[in-house]
């Protein structure tokens, strides 16, 4: 008996942590220990971000060793040999006007930010780190209502989309 894993992204974002989860599941001889994983290819290690130290496997090294490792058990295709019949991809940027409500508080955030990084001598401090936060939740919020709108007009446009 054998286990196949599909996925897109086994490294999302360049990360080996998020490969760690798959090797268990197949039982690869890397899957057997997370802690040794995460310190050999995540650059694991206890780091202080205010509350005391706390284990960070945000990281990566040895990536050609962990590459080799894994070879036998990955099978890499891209989206244009595996899915031939796909038109290429088409982006379209779209310019959002953003309300006034969004606009106050996105300047709010971004005065909260430059004040809490200029009392802060490590940009990875942990209320840099949540200023950064709240100024991304204040732009994906702003972003809802044209969202929103953008979707329903593909919808009205392509309605095979709305099929499934």
């Amino acid at each position: 008996m054998g286990v196949l894993l599909l996925t897109g992204t086994p490294m999302k974002n360049g990360k080996p942590s998020n490969l760690f989860p798959l090797l268990k599941a197949v039982r690869h001889p890397l899957g057997r220990n997370q802690k040794a994983f995460e310190t050999h290819f995540c650059n694991g290690m206890l780091k202080n971000f205010g509350r005391g130290p706390q284990w960070d496997a945000t990281g990566a090294s040895n990536l050609d060793q962990l590459k080799r490792k894994v070879a036998s058990n990955l099978l890499h295709m891209t989206k244009e040999q595996c899915l031939t019949e796909l038109p290429p991809m088409t982006k379209i940027s779209h310019h959002v006007p953003v309300s006034s409500r969004y606009q106050v508080q996105y300047e709010h955030s971004i005065k909260y930010l430059a004040s809490v990084q200029a009392n802060s001598s490590n940009m990875r401090d942990e209320a840099v780190l949540g200023a950064v936060q709240r100024l991304r939740v204040v732009c994906a919020h702003a972003k809802v209502e044209a969202t929103v709108e953008m979707a329903r007009s593909v919808l009205n446009k392509e309605p095979a989309v709305g099929k499934y």
